[in-house]
């Protein structure tokens, strides 16, 4: 994409973007040979959830960017690009769906909202059945979500 206007120093310009596309999972890890990228059990089984839960990290590319994520060849040459996203995500397969920035679901529960209040340098979209508390320490609310029946932390 070609912006035809020329921006001085401290100077900025807003771009709204619709996007929608399919993540190539090849772009993914770059450093995985193609035996371990379709090795879908790593090992471990830790990830093995189908589709149950959703993980997208910027290194999946999913989001249009105006710096790559990471510099294959040298590495230590990656660079970070700070972005102030808004975020609409129609119809998932998961129940909740967490993200930066403020939440909000329209009335039938089909479309999530997120709106970061500052630019990030990344966006991760994470999904799955959640419970969620609030719980408050001092002057600090943080929100929790865990699977549901996992709830091990509020008898502490």
């Amino acid at each position: 994409m070609r912006v035809k206007k020329s921006l001085v120093p401290g100077d900025s310009i807003i771009l709204d973007i619709d996007y929608e596309g399919k993540i190539d999972d090849r772009f993914c890890e770059l450093g995985l040979t193609e035996k371990q990228r379709l090795n879908t059990v790593r090992e471990d089984e830790f990830f093995k959830f189908g589709r149950k839960c959703l993980l997208l990290t910027p290194a999946a590319a999913w989001y249009p960017v105006a710096i790559p994520p990471e510099n294959p060849v040298t590495p230590v040459l990656s660079h970070l690009d700070f972005t102030l996203f808004k975020l609409k995500v129609i119809h998932p397969l998961q129940q909740v769906m967490i993200a930066p920035g403020i939440p909000q679901v329209n009335k039938n529960r089909d479309t999530f909202y997120f709106f970061p209040s500052y630019p990030l340098q990344g966006l991760t979209l994470c999904g799955g059945d959640y419970a969620s508390k609030r719980i408050k320490i001092k002057d600090i609310t943080f929100l929790l979500y865990y699977f549901k029946g996992h709830d091990f932390f509020t008898r502490l």
